[in-house]
């Protein structure tokens, strides 16, 4: 890892898994960890403080994990838009490309040791991957690629129209100025 020290942030269930996690991603060299116990706690400090990853437990009460990822890839008032979210879940890996197109970079299944959880965030902070925003979705990392591009619309009066089109004064107004 570079020699800043990279912020990551914790929100579970419940405040004994925030510790449990927590305790050995402290310990590790490079890294600070910012335990929250609300969504709303979470969000009040990522408005003043830039992340570098989100440890979310998706099976947390409240908002739906996905919907509340969407919030945050889409709101313009935090203090950077660029963090990754690891999603801990015990949902089925039906649910996991629901989990991932929401704006989660990654899914890991509890129980999940801490020594696994710890090479994982490593992992995912030594890459060096930009994070993009295309018609305000979030398209992280992984999702990159899918991207379909379109060609982009001509509303000039020299375009020839489309084959659909019918105009609606018969001839062009403007070919008759």
């Amino acid at each position: 890892m570079s020699e800043t020290r990279k912020l990551v942030a914790i929100l579970a269930a419940n405040p004994a898994l925030t510790s449990i996690l927590a305790k050995p991603l402290a310990g590790q060299a490079g890294l600070r960890v910012a335990e929250f116990e609300t969504a709303q706690a979470l969000v009040t400090f990522m408005r003043i403080s830039p992340l570098d990853l989100i440890i979310l437990d998706a099976d947390t009460t409240g908002m739906p994990a996905g919907d509340f990822v969407q919030s945050l890839r889409s709101n313009r008032r935090l203090a950077s838009p660029r963090f990754d979210i690891i999603a801990l879940t015990r949902t089925a890996a039906a649910f996991h490309q629901e989990l991932l197109d929401s704006g989660f970079d990654e899914i890991l299944v509890k129980p999940i040791s801490t020594n696994e959880l710890l090479d994982r965030v490593v992992q995912r902070l030594t890459q060096d991957r930009p994070h993009t925003t295309w018609d305000g979705v979030y398209r992280g990392p992984e999702r990159r690629s899918g991207r379909r591009s379109r060609p982009a619309l001509s509303h000039s009066r020299s375009d020839a129209r489309p084959s659909n089109v019918v105009p609606l004064f018969g001839r062009d107004r403007a070919s008759r100025q």
